[in-house]
């Protein structure tokens, strides 16, 4: 941004220089680029934290509108500069200037889309395997609560009715020798 110096733009009733107008949009951009590259720090050591795909969706989502806020007002003031270069207020130099600084937001705007468009895929896509993950494990919970019953109808009221008919042969036994 130190390119343009000299060229002052009204917006609104204010009449300022064109650094300064953007001067807000252009730190909250660099404190989330800060953001953004620790948190891609982050993932290199760790890809798989959920949280920290979560912030660096949230960041870039930031970002986006931070990009777009700043090239609205680029835009915005187009015409002024315009016809600042066309009267001579401002050197060509100011001019190209400005006008590279409108082509790389833009680019950096279609960048921060993409990083964003991509974030939000890897989400859905986890989302859906976990998902398929989750009926997954239903189905085979549901599997071994059939197993559980058809193991009690099969294995163990058989086995109960042979315990019981030891008990009672056993008895019996014991009975005939006592009597």
């Amino acid at each position: 941004m130190a390119t343009i110096k000299g060229i002052t733009v009204q917006i609104g009733a204010e009449t300022t220089g064109l650094k300064a107008a953007l001067k807000d949009v252009e730190n909250e951009s660099s404190k989330l680029r800060s953001e953004l590259k620790e948190i891609e720090r982050q993932l290199k050591f760790d890809p798989h934290n959920v949280e920290l795909w979560a912030q660096k969706q949230k960041v870039l989502n930031d970002q986006v509108e931070a990009t777009r806020e700043k090239l609205n007002r680029l835009k915005e003031v187009q015409v002024q500069v315009n016809q600042q270069f066309q009267a001579g207020q401002i050197s060509e130099e100011q001019y190209r200037a400005f006008q590279r600084e409108i082509a790389k937001t833009e680019s950096q705007l279609k960048n921060y889309e993409k990083q964003l468009k991509s974030v939000n895929l890897q989400n859905q896509e986890f989302n859906q395997r976990m998902q398929e993950l989750s009926e997954k494990l239903q189905k085979a919970g549901e599997r071994l609560t059939d197993v559980g019953k058809s193991l009690t109808t099969h294995v163990t009221a058989p086995l109960a009715a042979l315990g019981g008919l030891a008990a009672k042969t056993a008895i019996d036994f014991e009975s005939a020798f006592a009597g």
